[in-house]
């Protein structure tokens, strides 16, 4: 077992529940999988390991020696260390599985707490650090498990947990669901954690606060459904009413549908994938198959979609900008940050006066304070005001850390313009 040391004065952090410990802030002491132990003394500096090294339970103590945590060390990534438990800090390997199946399983009870599964039953099962299991994600969609990992660390530990999560949820249907590859052409797949064979092709009609929506779990998004959104969507129907509502960046259609539960006058879904429009029409459809004439799905590039209904003077009473993330990482926050302006400023051009704003961002390199910041250049941009009625994040089947409100990723605001 590996054995990791503080250089930096992290004690106290790490003991308030920051799950994360970046690799240039501690040295390794030993390694099992080496046949040489002290590898690294305590005065070299850290040095990341060879590529072929795996992930791996390791032991964290302070600069006193002092145990402090149990984790598992990641050789591949800046986040050198992830923490399991400052309550366990010498964890070991059977102990360990017990630890894992307790907390999924209470992960699980949590959510049966809150969701009602003949209403909703598809939702976020385990959220990582947020559960206290680092890395790892699970999602339910009915009796089927989506697991997917944080990084090539990640996949590598809990991997060599797989059979605590197969018996922590051993009524469930199990799949890994690999993160996009980066080769071109290379086919998206599910992997039966059970029997080990590839899944290429799974869709099942799934509730979400009673409507129905046919998910993709092999071809959709993330693990095949935005399931963080689940409240702001509800939250939506009370404006919808009689109202000429605009989806843009609109994917399955999820807002639309919960805009269709308010009667509106219309609702127009915007999205440039063919195949999220296609799915947008049919769950709207399921729902609604005597209202069809009611709704539209456009598969176009949402500026130039923007820029026609401009010229032809066409009009939204709500209007939903909730784009995939334009700042994926801290290199390009400006560059994101300008183009979220853009996106929102375009949508107000075809909002009629008085209209509601719905605007979202799921970038975790922009905070709510650089949210709110973005909201106040664009409204001072088109020379408006407006009233925030409400400000929210991801659904309570996403929790966090309560150290680390950069976890909070997912801002939604509610907006009506001021005539």
């Amino acid at each position: 077992m590996i054995k990791l040391k503080l250089t930096r004065k992290l004690r106290k952090t790490i003991l308030q529940g920051n799950p994360w410990v970046y690799a240039n802030a501690f040295e390794v002491l030993e390694d099992k999988q080496s046949d040489s132990k002290n590898l690294y003394s305590s005065n070299s500096k850290p040095t990341m390991k060879s590529q072929s090294q795996k992930a791996q339970l390791a032991h964290l103590i302070d600069s006193k020696n002092v145990p402090l945590a149990a984790g598992y060390y990641d050789p591949h990534s800046p986040i050198g260390f992830r923490v399991l438990s400052t309550q366990y800090p010498k964890l070991k390997s059977g102990l360990l599985k017990s630890f894992i199946e307790t907390k999924a399983r209470k992960s699980l009870d949590l959510r049966a707490s809150f969701l009602d599964h003949e209403v909703t039953n598809c939702y976020r099962v385990i959220n990582g650090e947020g559960d206290g299991l680092p890395g790892l994600t699970v999602d339910r969609y009915d009796q089927n498990m989506i697991v997917q990992f944080d990084g090539r660390g990640a996949e590598e530990f809990w991997m060599e947990y797989r059979s605590v999560l197969l018996d922590a949820f051993e009524k469930f249907e199990i799949y890994l669901k690999p993160r996009a590859s980066k080769k071109e052409n290379e086919p998206k797949k599910l992997i039966d954690l059970k029997t080990d064979q590839v899944v290429t092709e799974k869709k099942l009609i799934v509730l979400e606060n009673k409507l129905q929506f046919e998910v993709d779990l092999v071809q959709g998004q993330k693990t095949g459904f935005f399931l963080d959104q689940r409240d702001n969507r509800k939250y939506l129907t009370a404006f919808c009413h009689n109202k000429r509502v605009l989806n843009l960046f609109s994917y399955t259609g999820g807002f639309s549908l919960f805009a269709g539960l308010a009667n509106p006058a219309s609702v127009t879904s915007v999205d440039l994938s063919k195949p999220a429009i296609k799915n947008a029409i049919h769950n709207w459809d399921l729902n609604y198959s005597s209202q069809k004439e009611k709704h539209r799905g456009l598969a176009k590039d949402v500026w130039s979609f923007i820029d026609q209904e401009k010229e032809s003077s066409t009009y939204y009473d709500v209007i939903i900008v909730d784009p995939p993330s334009m700042a994926s990482s801290e290199k390009n926050r400006h560059n994101g940050t300008q183009k979220y302006i853009e996106a929102f400023s375009n949508a107000i051009d075809i909002l009629s006066p008085g209209g509601h704003l719905f605007l979202s961002s799921c970038s975790s390199h922009i905070n709510f304070e650089d949210f709110q910041e973005i909201i106040n250049l664009t409204l001072s941009r088109k020379r408006k005001t407006a009233r925030i009625l409400k400000i929210a994040g991801q659904a309570p089947d996403h929790p966090w850390p309560h150290v680390c409100p950069e976890f909070r990723y997912l801002k939604f605001v509610h907006l009506v313009l001021n005539d």
